[in-house]
């Protein structure tokens, strides 16, 4: 698999802990600049957060950006029920 972009990896919790960070998931949108700026915390809001990446990316001179969006268009997925006659906690 080739990735075009840089990936952090933080296996000792270095950015974790620069950040204070207290919530996962967490992310933080940083501008071209270097600048923090906006947050998420926890799940959901995906189309706020697209919305933040592609506001950053234009600001930063990319204009040439993919439609907005994920297209499900002929996607297929398996969904099942959970299990819950066998959940059980440690």
């Amino acid at each position: 698999m080739h990735i075009a972009y840089p990936v952090a990896l933080d296996n000792n919790y270095a950015i974790w802990q620069g950040f204070n960070n207290q919530y996962w998931p967490a992310h933080y949108f940083v501008d071209s600049q270097g600048r923090i700026r906006a947050h998420h915390f926890g799940e959901g809001s995906y189309d706020e957060s697209e919305q933040t990446i592609r506001r950053l990316l234009i600001e930063a001179g990319n204009v040439d950006l993919p439609p907005a969006g994920i297209d499900t268009a002929g996607v297929m997925a398996v969904q099942a029920a959970p299990d819950e006659a066998h959940d059980q906690s440690a």
